[in-house]
Parts: C-alpha cells; sequence; structure tokens
C-alpha cells in the first residue's frame, strides 16, 4: 500500500506554551523564501489542518494533527521576534495558551513535495 507524505510518521504525547497571533498574509509572505506563496485560506483549511515550519538552514512543511486534547490554560504572552529583518511581536490580535495533547506528525517535505505533490 502506497504511503501518503502526510500520513503520520510520528505519535506522540506533548505539553505546550503555545503563542498564536494574527499577521497579514502579506507580512508573513516577505519572510518566506523567494517564489513560496501561501495558499488561500480555503485550500489551508481544506487540505492542510496545521502546518509547522522549521527555518533550520532549509525551510521544511510538516502536517501536524492534534488529537486528544486534555487541558488547556490561558495565557498572556508578550515576545519579540527578530527573523531576516522582519520583527514579529505580541500585538492586539495575540493569545497564547499552555495546552497538553495528543499529535501525529508527517514526514519533513520541501515546499513543491508538500503543496503541490502531483506536479
Amino acid at each position: 500500500m502506497r504511503q501518503d507524505s502526510h500520513d503520520p510518521i510520528l505519535i506522540g504525547n506533548y505539553s505546550a506554551n503555545m503563542a498564536v497571533g494574527y499577521y497579514p498574509r502579506e507580512a508573513v509572505q516577505k519572510l518566506l523564501p523567494r517564489a513560496m506563496s501561501i495558499p488561500s485560506d480555503k485550500v489551508m483549511n481544506e487540505k492542510y489542518p496545521t502546518v509547522t515550519v522549521s527555518f533550520l538552514n532549509r525551510t521544511y512543511f510538516y502536517t501536524t494533527r492534534v488529537f486528544s486534547l486534555t487541558k488547556v490554560i490561558d495565557m498572556s504572552p508578550v515576545y519579540e521576534w527578530n527573523y531576516k529583518g522582519s520583527v514579529i511581536k505580541n500585538n492586539e490580535n495575540t493569545f497564547g495558551n499552555y495546552s497538553e495533547f495528543t499529535f501525529t506528525i508527517s514526514k519533513s517535505m520541501r515546499y513543491k513535495a508538500y503543496f503541490h505533490p502531483t506536479d
């Protein structure tokens, strides 16, 4: 049976502090390497439940899914991150939480394999 690249290769339990905020698509696009683009919200919601990106030397994408969310506690995050000359920091659209959950994660993929697997 052929395995899909987005199929889980890791299943685990995790505790995390997470800060989440809204950043305009145009601002995030500036952080991505040239020729990469962000799919529309509709496509992201239908095809990619959660995407995490690693910026260690090269950009890789993963599909993660969260199950069995057992604990969530609200927090007020304050942060400032300078990445490639762009400063990302908390604002009125930022929220945070502490959570405990079970998750799965797919293998890491380059941009084309993740967003355009049939090309």
